[in-house]
């Protein structure tokens, strides 16, 4: 699912979405193996470093909010966009409870559940 969003920079923002799957049908997100997670990413290649990334683990920025209806919540602090380029980024949320662990490493094998554009603003507050 495309939805694009705005987000000005030093400012919070929570953004609420479902997770629905390629068919436009909403995704349970109640397997207790599940994660979700989202990367962000610069549409400059020469800038490929520069993002944020979110994970639904303690602390790590997205909560899902309603297991089987596939709602979750993704919060954004003024950190998170602090050292960042004002601009356009290309972002991706992902879901997986397919975790494969062999040798403690983990391959995912996530499903796309939303992407867009974030577009970036400047603020009027100069620092944090």
């Amino acid at each position: 699912m495309r939805t694009d969003f705005t987000i000005q920079r030093y400012r919070t923002l929570d953004i609420d979405g479902v997770a629905k799957d390629s068919d436009g049908n909403v995704m349970s997100l109640a397997s207790p193996a599940g994660i979700m997670f989202m990367m962000v990413n610069v549409l400059d290649p020469d800038n490929v470093e520069k993002g944020i990334t979110k994970m639904s683990i303690p602390g790590g920025g997205i909560v899902i909010t309603d297991s089987p209806a596939g709602k979750y919540r993704i919060h954004f602090d003024p950190e998170d966009t602090q050292g960042l380029p004002v601009g356009d980024y290309r972002y991706e949320v992902m879901y997986s409870d397919d975790i494969v662990s062999t040798n403690e490493a983990y391959t995912l094998n996530p499903t796309s559940v939303q992407q867009g554009i974030l577009e970036l603003k400047d603020s009027l507050i100069e620092d944090l």
